[in-house]
């Protein structure tokens, strides 16, 4: 069984720190407690403490609001008995659990050091085995530490290091990281968001550029934050990420599969962890993660939906209406979208950048003289919206299968003639009484 012992005075913690503007640190160790605390100058007690038992995985508890007026990690909680504050525990290594086991034989301490004392950016280090069944090392695990504080934020970043002690597989599991245990209760306000604009369990499995984790605790007007940035420079990224039901988040390379360090080599993995408190503004949190990369550009962010929406499960008109949220006293009522169009014969207009085969497509048809109707009722009735439809003149086109770049090159040039013709040959119905066609109906008039 696992005893958990040590619960430090946090309350007295939160009342000794006020907020302050960006100043320097010290870190001052305790070789008796085995800890390494973070102190703002003149300020008596830690906004941060690095905990580094000989025989128990190393964590940071309790952390302090930059605004002094909370404690932002939790200890053990009774829906999580094993999960410490901030910490890293994978989940499978060679068949064995460090995540769910911070003790009972499966840690040792090497060392755990301050490099940087102080400064305006202080950092520490801690060693450990990660110890098989007889007690052998397997893994040398090393966590470095770097701290800034501008006032209003915490930024902490974390190398972490794995140097294979023997061969080792990390095995393909649903969590298994470093991960961020914050003082979750029912009820409380809060959220889990990550960069794709997903939230709590929707955004579980998900990969994302940064994950955050808000909660409104007692005491506080505002919600307090960590959150968790991944960086490029690490294998498998962007990461998929966990996130339980108590809110309770950390990036995890095996939910995708299993990985593995050899022997005598060193996997690397870096991590930042912004704490404030306020409203997430996630344009804002996106700029921090740019800060913090060095990235310049939001290509991954286009590459990450468009993976999602390759694997979108696509929607009737009726099935969107369903899941649409609308404002109370509001309904929405759609008769039609865009024109539809058909080929004669039938034939799809579609390519693949990954093909050089583009299928030849005939004349096009578009709905004949037709005029649809988009109602929304609120209280009072509501004026319909009349939405009209152009007749447009189209041309056949021809293409011929030729090399990739020929293709590529050649389909850019023809849209952007198909544009200009359209602009040109779009021509205004005259308006009719407003009326309703379904999609069933539009489909057989172009039948």
């Amino acid at each position: 069984m696992i005893h958990f012992a040590l619960r430090l005075p946090v309350a007295l913690l939160v009342a000794a720190v006020p907020a302050a503007p960006a100043a320097h640190l010290t870190l001052r160790q305790d070789a008796a407690a085995h800890t390494i605390s973070v102190y703002r100058d003149n300020v008596p007690a830690p906004i941060l403490t690095q905990n580094a038992k000989p025989d128990f995985r190393p964590y940071l508890h309790p952390i302090v609001s930059p605004d002094g007026k909370s404690v932002l990690t939790e200890f053990s909680p009774g829906h999580h008995k094993h999960q410490t504050g901030i910490y890293w525990g994978l989940t499978r290594v060679n068949g064995r659990d460090y995540f769910h086991n911070p003790a009972n034989g499966y840690w040792r301490r090497i060392s755990s050091e301050i490099i940087a004392e102080h400064g305006s950016t202080v950092q520490w280090s801690t060693v450990y085995h990660l110890l098989d069944e007889a007690g052998r090392p397997v893994m040398a695990e090393t966590q470095t530490w770097t701290m800034r504080d501008t006032g209003d934020r915490y930024l902490l970043d974390l190398e972490w290091k794995g140097e294979g002690l023997v061969d080792l597989t990390v095995a393909k599991y649903d969590y298994g990281g470093l991960f961020v245990r914050m003082p979750w209760r029912a009820g409380l306000e809060g959220a889990v968001t990550n960069s794709n604009r997903q939230r709590n369990l929707l955004a579980t499995g998900q990969r994302a550029l940064w994950v955050d984790i808000g909660l409104k605790l007692e005491g506080r007007a505002d919600q307090a934050h960590i959150a968790i940035l991944d960086h490029p420079r690490n294998a498998d990224y962007p990461l998929p990420w966990r996130v339980d039901g108590q809110m309770g988040a950390g990036p995890s390379r095996a939910i995708s599969g299993n990985w593995k360090i050899a022997r005598g080599k060193t996997e690397t993995v870096r991590h930042q962890l912004v704490v404030y408190t306020g409203e997430l503004n996630d344009i804002g949190m996106t700029e921090a993660w740019k800060a913090y990369t060095g990235e310049n550009n939001d290509n991954v962010l286009w590459r990450l939906a468009k993976a999602e929406g390759l694997k979108a499960t696509f929607l009737t008109g009726e099935q969107a209406a369903a899941k649409m949220t609308v404002a109370p006293g509001f309904e929405v009522k759609l008769a039609a979208a865009e024109p539809m169009m058909l080929s004669a014969p039938p034939a799809p207009m579609i390519w693949r950048l990954r093909s050089v085969t583009v299928p030849r497509v005939a004349r096009l048809a578009v709905v004949p003289e037709a005029t649809f109707t988009i109602k929304v009722s609120t209280a009072p009735p509501a004026t319909p919206v009349t939405v009209q439809l152009c007749r447009l003149s189209w041309a056949p086109v021809k293409v011929a299968v030729r090399p990739l770049a020929i293709v590529t090159a050649w389909i850019l040039l023809k849209l952007a003639a198909l544009a200009s013709t359209l602009a040109v040959k779009a021509r205004v119905l005259v308006p009719v009484p407003p009326f309703t066609v379904s999609p069933a109906a539009a489909s057989a008039a172009l039948a």
